[in-house]
């Protein structure tokens, strides 16, 4: 049915169309497609119902930069017969499985959290104007933080586990100068009083050169849901910045609600623009729509000098990435 594949055909593919494309595991087809579609002419920022029937075609069927929405079914289509029996192992094994928990457990009561910090630089003059503080997990299994996360959330701890994270991120920003970014999911600020987060700064601390990371690849539902929350952060005296922007998950609409004093661009946009042409003028609107916001743009990812003239050339003030220094420890 694809009235439910697309439920709003007013939305552009770039704005969230295809309800197929959506959440961290069925999002990488739309990553791909944004990422290659100027190498064949495919419009994402075009509304649905403008598209010709050939291009929704396309969408459809795919071709050799991305898989197509007939191929998420297909997927889903021969993983049903598996979720009645995955459903009952997980409830059979939720509370058996102490290794597992476990160490979630341990990493919320004692202090096996690690901190690592990466350089935020000015791009026209190398100047060095703070750190993004990153997690890190205790050496194993769930030592990364893609891994760490998912663990949290299939455990039901992801607003603990995050909250956690958050606090020990703060604690050591609190050491150094200049900006200091800490990340928090979106859910976990929307759970989570401003007090009780506020009071996770120790008093004193919580000034404008903090900034409150949240990544556009999980700003899932009405934006305005979220509205309230990050001005109760303002007001209290944070920034807010939105991580991954590009990253194809969002809409225009998250932006220009949420008004961030930052915008991140996802490095998918960033690593490499130096030799790469075509990638310029959806990198350039999207650093055009930040200015608009008065935002501050940070381009992630930024691997060598070709990509530094580049990204000035298109407006954008600071960056992060391998040529200004890989994450290192706060400790």
């Amino acid at each position: 049915d694809r009235d439910k594949v697309v439920p709003d055909k007013t939305k552009s593919v770039y704005d969230g169309a295809i309800a197929a494309w959506k959440g961290e595991k069925y999002g990488e087809p739309l990553a791909l497609l944004l990422e290659h579609a100027h190498k064949f002419d495919f419009p994402v920022h075009t509304p649905f119902e403008s598209l010709t029937k050939e291009q929704v075609k396309l969408l459809w069927a795919g071709n050799q930069y991305f898989e197509g929405i007939d191929a998420f079914f297909k997927e889903l289509e021969s993983k049903t017969y598996k979720i009645q029996n995955r459903v009952t192992l997980a409830r059979s094994h939720r509370r058996q499985d102490t290794g597992r928990s476990g160490d979630l457990m341990s990493l919320l009561r004692g202090n096996t959290l690690r901190v690592v910090r990466q350089p935020i630089v000015r791009l026209d003059t190398g100047e060095m104007v703070g750190h993004e503080f990153l997690t890190r997990g205790p050496e194993g299994p769930i030592a990364m933080p893609q891994e760490l996360f998912r663990r949290a959330t299939e455990d039901g701890l992801l607003a603990a586990v995050d909250l956690r994270c958050f606090e020990t991120c703060v604690r050591q920003a609190s050491h150094f100068d200049g900006w200091r970014h800490v990340n928090l999911y979106p859910s976990t600020l929307m759970e989570t009083p401003v007090e009780e987060l506020m009071a996770l700064f120790g008093g004193g601390s919580h000034d404008k050169d903090f900034c409150v990371e949240l990544s556009e690849q999980q700003l899932l539902g009405a934006p305005s849901a979220l509205r309230e929350a990050a001005s109760r952060l303002r007001r209290a005296g944070l920034r807010l910045s939105i991580d991954d922007v590009g990253f194809g998950r969002t809409s225009l609409e998250h932006l220009v609600l949420l008004e961030p004093e930052v915008v991140k661009i996802d490095r998918r946009w960033v690593a490499g623009i130096g030799q790469d042409k075509g990638r310029e003028q959806t990198l350039r609107r999207l650093i055009t729509v930040a200015h608009a916001l008065r935002a501050l743009v940070i381009a992630e990812g930024i691997e060598d000098q070709a990509d530094v003239s580049a990204l000035l050339n298109l407006g954008a003030q600071f960056g992060q990435g391998f040529l200004f220094g890989q994450p290192m420890p706060t400790m």
